[in-house]
């Protein structure tokens, strides 16, 4: 995979959001919880030494200039992420804002990029914490809880059935 790196003119700045809202299995921390290393407001502490999925992971606004700025984790509450291996947008809500994903903007668009797939983004999610939402073109529809240890596959791309299963188990 070809290193991820920030759109022409965009940069972390403050935003910490990541180092909060994603869980990050190599530190035991959960969804929004901050991580021990974050300088909120700054970075990491152990930015030399941060665990590898730190050093790779780029959100999607950063990295794509397309995504609007009202995006910016720290005004919209959500980071998105690209899961690009299962070609899923995923926005993870800050819970202190749960119903941010639900306010417009935001909702229009996580339907209007579910209506028009890329071989990248072949589905779009919300997570909040463990509990995932799928978003169709029109309409949503609440997966429950699903640990970042499990994955969700869609049988056909643009298919409204998901299924999901214990990725530690198959």
């Amino acid at each position: 995979m070809a290193d991820r790196v920030p759109a022409p003119g965009r940069a972390c700045g403050g935003c910490t959001a990541c180092c909060h809202v994603l869980p990050v299995r190599e530190l035991a921390k959960p969804a929004n919880v901050t991580c021990t290393h974050c300088d909120v407001g700054h970075g990491c502490r152990i930015y030399n030494d941060r665990p590898p999925i730190c050093r790779i992971f780029i959100c999607t606004w950063l990295e794509q200039i397309a995504v609007a700025e009202h995006w910016y984790p720290p005004v919209s509450h959500m980071v998105l992420a690209e899961d690009r291996a299962s070609a899923t947008l995923v926005a993870h809500v800050d819970a202190a804002y749960p119903d941010a994903w639900r306010q417009p903007p935001y909702i229009d668009e996580l339907h209007a990029w579910a209506a028009a797939p890329t071989p990248t983004r072949l589905r779009v999610a919300v997570k909040l914490g463990d509990e995932l939402i799928a978003i169709f073109p029109v309409g949503e529809k609440f997966l429950g809880p699903m640990p970042s240890n499990q994955v969700v596959l869609v049988h056909e791309p643009g298919a409204a059935e998901w299924s999901a299963y214990d990725s530690g188990n198959e």
